[in-house]
């Protein structure tokens, strides 16, 4: 089996008019593309690389491509229909996949004004904070320039995705950064593999993080001291907890909303990096509706130490006493006291 190209994505950068036969697409990911009533009037050849074709219509089945080198090193051949038709980029089909990806809140709209310009959706880490995330699908660096230093213009904090990262010149990389935006491409937020499936690359929402914590206000920073400011006789009935994205919770208990990490709530192992079982369980409590329960006798081994350390963890950074996940009887389940859900995007990526 053929790999596909890496990174695919600069197939949107050399096609005219972002339009091209499916020969000419190649190695692009066959679900962002869609067809157009539109046919080719010159298509690739069989053989060398970059070699074209005329399309001739000798009658509406009788249609034959010939070879437009000077020394015609390619035979002439009979055309299917089917090689004929244009295919774009299916802006929505890609909008939720990036959306999933970083985890944003997708609205996908033509930006009118502008140069292969989409607005993708809205990033929403904090309920006072929200950033347009725009998409620019255009072919050169200077088309972007030219956009960024738009953008610029506004007072709007921005998250912009790029075709591909390489169309990001020095002057809109520095731009973005002295407005407090961000720049990056699609090759650093999806990947494909050999067989052509996309994903969603782990880095993603780690540079959209880093990115975030230069923006936002510290008012949570991450520490083994860090301790949420509850309020004077709040209870864990007050608290609502939302994962924004696999790795951010944002939590609020009246007036007071903290956005938080695994590092605040200990729950990040100091080794690897990677979040701790505590906050797997957590992120389970949000697909769930806030209660844990298990098939067999090993499992409720494993959950009742998990579900304790995470119990323990909780107690210690929010300043309550009582137990947050106690066992509900009638239930037969272990239910948070507190409300615990996941932006839809989020939670698609966590029971996908």
């Amino acid at each position: 089996m053929t790999p596909y190209q890496s990174p695919p994505w600069r197939k949107l950068t050399k096609l005219s008019g972002g339009k091209g036969v499916k020969a000419e697409w190649q190695n692009f990911p066959a679900e962002f593309l869609a067809i157009t009533n539109e046919q080719a009037s010159a298509i690739p050849c069989n053989g060398r690389a970059g070699c074209y074709m005329n399309v001739v219509r000798h009658g509406p089945n009788d249609i034959v491509g010939i070879c437009t080198s000077d020394a015609k090193q390619c035979d002439r051949r009979t055309i299917e229909k089917s090689e004929l038709a244009l295919y774009r980029v299916d802006h929505k089909k890609l909008a939720t996949k990036i959306a999933e990806a970083i985890g944003f809140t997708e609205q996908h709209e033509k930006i009118t004004g502008h140069t292969a310009l989409w607005k993708f959706g809205v990033l929403n880490p904090q309920a006072e904070h929200s950033f347009p995330v725009y998409c620019f699908l255009g072919q050169t660096s200077s088309q972007l320039d030219k956009i960024v230093n738009q953008l610029c213009m506004g007072e709007q904090t921005f998250l912009l995705i790029a075709a591909t990262s390489s169309l990001i010149s020095t002057a809109s990389s520095d731009a973005s950064s002295r407005h407090k935006s961000k720049l990056i491409g699609i090759d650093d937020v999806l990947a494909v593999d050999g067989v052509g499936k996309v994903t969603a690359k782990g880095s993603a929402q780690t540079i959209v993080s880093n990115w975030l914590e230069t923006v936002l206000p510290k008012s949570a920073k991450p520490g083994s001291e860090y301790q949420f400011p509850t309020p004077a006789g709040a209870t864990w009935e007050q608290f609502v907890f939302e994962f924004t994205a696999t790795e951010m919770l944002l939590v609020s208990c009246g007036q007071i909303q903290e956005r938080l990490e695994p590092e605040h709530l200990k729950m990040k192992n100091q080794n690897s990096g990677k979040p701790t079982l505590q906050w797997t369980l957590l992120r389970s409590l949000a697909t769930t509706g806030g209660s844990i329960s298990w098939q067999d006798q090993d499992a409720t081994d494993r959950v009742k130490k998990q579900k304790q350390e995470l119990a323990n963890k909780l107690k210690q950074t929010f300043g309550l006493s009582e137990d947050p996940v106690p066992w509900n009887e009638g239930e037969k389940a272990y239910k948070a006291r507190f409300v615990i859900k996941a932006a839809d995007n989020v939670l698609r990526q966590m029971v996908g």
